[in-house]
């Protein structure tokens, strides 16, 4: 009862001050969050991933986790738990899709590849784009790379390792990072961390979107920290998840709540409140 009732605290809190995207008046951000959440992806894999997944959810094959970040415990996961429970939903991956397709990133990477599920949407989107993506648990990328075979996608490097020796290599490949997803060790000290090891390689207005800031306590203490951080200007928290802007001039800093429109709809009518 008492985590209950902290989560609806918690949702509250964020719900009364939470705007929505009609009234942003930053044309930046604006763009940003029009993409994200209004904008419809266009391209012919997304009902490949979906069948794929649906697929995934009816397969008795487990894979083995030695046991990396939050959760430390040496046990076996269903691939229809990880397809289920793990990844981004399908409905977040076409929003990835979007984004990605507007964007246009050059170089994306991505911090905790799972069963490549998110991986799917985002390097599908950005064919012609370079994304690295990192994977602590051997079985977990052995189990993407079968599903990027599938897709026959050549702009992914997966990468296995901790991410604090694979992330001090990152100036191997190349150019600046335009895009970063994080969906990897929910620990306070491990993603303060990450993150502060890929700012030198991080091109200036780069946008990172961190999953699960909800995800504990300790995640929510992360995410605000992040926002105290004078490299980033823009901060958009959306209850679940969260964008960053990085821009090190530290010039005029924004930070947003934002709710979807179906959730305050006389908002769209009187967007001066």
């Amino acid at each position: 009862m008492k985590l209950n009732f902290n989560i609806f605290l918690s949702a509250l809190s964020f719900y009364v001050p939470a705007k929505t995207i009609y009234q942003i008046h930053s044309p930046s951000v604006y763009k940003l969050l029009e993409h994200y959440l209004l904008d419809k992806p266009k391209h012919q894999d997304l009902d490949r991933i979906l069948a794929l997944r649906r697929g995934l959810r009816h397969s008795n094959a487990k894979l083995f986790r030695k046991g990396y970040g939050a959760i430390s415990k040496e046990e076996e996961d269903s691939l229809e738990y990880l397809e289920s429970s793990i990844s981004c939903s399908h409905r977040r991956g076409k929003r990835i899709c979007s984004l990605m397709q507007n964007l246009k990133p050059d170089r994306i990477l991505e911090l905790g590849t799972g069963i490549g599920i998110s991986t799917l949407y985002i390097a599908t989107a950005s064919r012609d784009s370079l994304l690295i993506s990192i994977e602590g648990e051997h079985a977990r990328i052995k189990q993407a790379a079968k599903l990027i075979s599938m897709f026959d996608l050549r702009n992914v490097e997966l990468i296995r390792g901790k991410f604090e020796a694979v992330l001090s290599k990152l100036g191997t490949f190349g150019d600046k990072i335009n895009f970063v997803h994080i969906d990897e060790d929910h620990r306070k000290s491990e993603l303060l961390k990450n993150i502060k090891l890929i700012q030198p390689f991080l091109d200036d207005k780069a946008i990172l979107l961190i999953d699960d800031i909800r995800w504990s306590k300790d995640m929510e203490e992360a995410w605000k920290e992040l926002n105290e951080l004078e490299c980033f200007d823009v901060s958009i928290d959306l209850f679940t998840h969260g964008f960053l802007r990085f821009s090190p001039a530290n010039g005029e800093r924004l930070a947003y709540k934002i709710l979807p429109t179906r959730y305050k709809p006389w908002k769209m009518l009187f967007n001066l409140f």
